[in-house]
């Protein structure tokens, strides 16, 4: 939980985000980033749901966890609506119930492959569109220390 916990306020607590190019060149086709700076904002748009997390050690560039998740665990979800509200909201599992972590409302904007996003309280967080296809998101995140790599898999 503590592991969802940290990607989620990763997400929204970073204030600075590093843009760094992406490393790979295998462009299966399907990506609809032009690399030259701008995202079709549309494919965005639907349910996106954690599929991958993994944070690393900046300094040693060590992976401190790498979890992978079920579609039906809904750990984090995403809800990217064409009005460009969202909500993202997340679970974790006790005793074999499902509770819910939080629900969060705001906006989104995507500006040269930065996704940011706007909570209800008016707080600014982004992260950087290393891939964005009809049926996969990554995310990338960095601050002072750590850096985090966040796949999500198109649900609707």
């Amino acid at each position: 939980m503590k592991k969802h916990l940290l990607s989620f306020m990763t997400l929204l607590s970073l204030c600075l985000m590093f843009s760094l190019s992406s490393c790979g060149d295998d462009n299966d086709g399907d990506d609809d980033i032009d690399y030259g700076g701008s995202v079709n904002n549309s494919k965005i748009v639907g349910t996106w749901v954690i599929v991958d997390d993994i944070g690393y050690d900046t300094s040693k560039d060590k992976v401190l966890y790498h979890d992978t998740y079920t579609v039906d665990e809904e750990s984090d979800v995403f809800i990217f609506r064409k009005d460009g509200s969202i909500r993202n909201y997340g679970y974790y599992t006790e005793d074999g119930e499902k509770i819910l972590d939080y629900d969060i409302n705001g906006e989104w904007r995507i500006n040269n492959n930065i996704l940011t996003l706007i909570d209800e309280d008016g707080d600014k967080d982004s992260a950087k569109i290393e891939k964005l296809s009809n049926t996969e998101l990554v995310l990338y995140i960095q601050d002072d220390e750590y850096y985090y790599v966040m796949t999500y898999k198109k649900v609707k």
